[in-house]
């Protein structure tokens, strides 16, 4: 057994292409792999040894939920749908649990299965369809915010921050190339990535006279009527402490919704002058 040494500070520059999918109200809180859509990003990854990398990440996805592709007959009668764009910005740190290095001038090839935490930004806006034309959803309102009558329920922000958990595998082709495979979960703080957060429908009347009878928060914070016979099965959550429990508009036992991407990359190494690393 000899040993080598090699420079294993590099600066890496990835592209990386894959899914994403999304678990909330919409998804039964699960993931739902009809809701799969395409994802693409690149990123910026400093390896100041072979164990720790730190990376600098952007991504581009859309998630998406839909009632109607649930096994519950409730929700199928609730019939909500949205998507949304996601423009994620994360700052990760990996551990390579085997180690991962470079030995410049060898030519052998190199794995190690890593994980990765951070923080994250990320951007979204939920859509939904309604009548042939598509619905910002966050400007209406749907839940009562912004309204004289509940004054406590305030817009949410379109930007928020998350916590990246999720891990992966690398392989190195070469002294210069190398590939991932990945999958991480975005947790964040919000419900409302769907526009769905609370028991209550609201009563369309306040949001009519909110909103304005011409637009179509009433219509769009509740879409049952849309659905018969399913809708007449079921009475609805609303403020009415008389009304009976058996359908809710969202669920407060689930007080943040969550995202994923699912991605393979490929990068290019940049050795840097500095860390020696030993292999054997």
């Amino acid at each position: 057994m000899s040993a080598q040494t090699s420079k294993a500070q590099s600066l890496e520059f990835g592209i990386m292409g894959g899914s994403t999918n999304y678990m909330g109200d919409l998804s039964d809180m699960k993931i739902n792999f009809n809701l799969t859509q395409p994802a693409f990003g690149m990123f910026v990854r400093f390896n100041p040894d072979r164990y720790l990398a730190v990376k600098g990440s952007f991504t581009y996805g859309t998630i998406g939920g839909a009632d109607s592709l649930s096994s519950n007959p409730a929700h199928i009668a609730r019939n909500f749908s949205f998507k949304s764009n996601i423009l994620d910005f994360a700052f990760l740190l990996e551990w390579n649990i085997t180690g991962f290095c470079f030995p410049d001038g060898e030519s052998y090839y190199g794995f190690s299965p890593y994980l990765f935490t951070g923080l994250n930004v990320f951007k979204f806006n939920p859509q939904t369809q309604y009548n042939g034309r598509w619905y910002e959803l966050q400007p209406l309102g749907t839940e009562g915010q912004g309204s004289t009558q509940y004054q406590d329920r305030h817009p949410y922000e379109l930007s928020q921050l998350g916590i990246p958990l999720g891990g992966g595998f690398k392989v190195r082709f070469n002294d210069n190339w190398n590939a991932s495979m990945e999958i991480g979960f975005r947790t964040t703080f919000t419900d409302y990535l769907d526009d769905v957060s609370s028991n209550a429908y609201v009563e369309p009347a306040f949001l009519k006279q909110n909103k304005g009878s011409d637009n179509p928060a009433a219509e769009l914070s509740d879409r049952s009527g849309e659905k018969t016979p399913w809708s007449a099965q079921y009475n609805k959550i609303t403020d009415d402490p008389d009304t009976v429990d058996k359908v809710s508009r969202g669920n407060k036992n689930t007080p943040a919704d969550f995202y994923l991407f699912a991605t393979v990359s490929l990068c290019y190494r940049f050795p840097l002058p500095g860390i020696k690393c030993t292999s054997f």
